[in-house]
């Protein structure tokens, strides 16, 4: 199929189930100072970037996660 599977071990669950792999499929990271779009249904409240996004998939056991273009970003 030519899909290329997640490779390394999985990362341990902090709540010790088992799993070969945690996959957050939606998620998303922006920096403090990102350019807003005008009409935006959203404002958020504080930046998220990429390092805190990486230690809160850490603390949750999460292996992979796919970041989503914000809607409020311009």
């Amino acid at each position: 199929s030519g899909a290329t599977p997640c490779a390394g071990p999985a990362r341990p669950r902090t709540d010790g189930a088992p799993v070969d792999r945690l996959i957050d499929c939606h998620t998303h990271a922006w920096p403090a100072g990102l350019p807003l779009a005008p009409g935006r249904a959203y404002t958020p409240a504080h930046a998220f970037p990429a390092s805190r996004l990486d230690a809160t998939l850490e603390r949750h056991g999460v292996d992979r996660a796919v970041l989503v273009q914000t809607s409020f970003a311009d």
